[in-house]
């Protein structure tokens, strides 16, 4: 599955290719906290905002190693 995650700050925009749901959270949150407005757009098409993300993982969450929903912990503390 592909994730797009497009990131905005003042003139500068970016756009990064995920395989992964987790991984692209990952990275989208630390673009939000270097001060970019971040989405992700999921392979259905659907937008998800910053403050979205965690519906992003929900339907994922039960299957993911313990290891990797640290990870994902982890990232939203730094």
């Amino acid at each position: 599955m592909t994730f797009i995650i497009e990131a905005t700050k003042d003139d500068h925009h970016t756009a990064d290719i995920r395989f992964s749901a987790v991984v692209a959270v990952i990275w989208a949150r630390k673009l939000a906290a270097d001060g970019f407005a971040v989405s992700i757009r999921a392979p259905g098409g659907r937008q998800y905002s910053a403050d979205q993300f965690n519906l992003l993982l929900m339907s994922r969450k039960a299957a993911l190693p313990a290891a990797v929903r640290a990870a994902v912990r982890h990232s939203r503390q730094d």
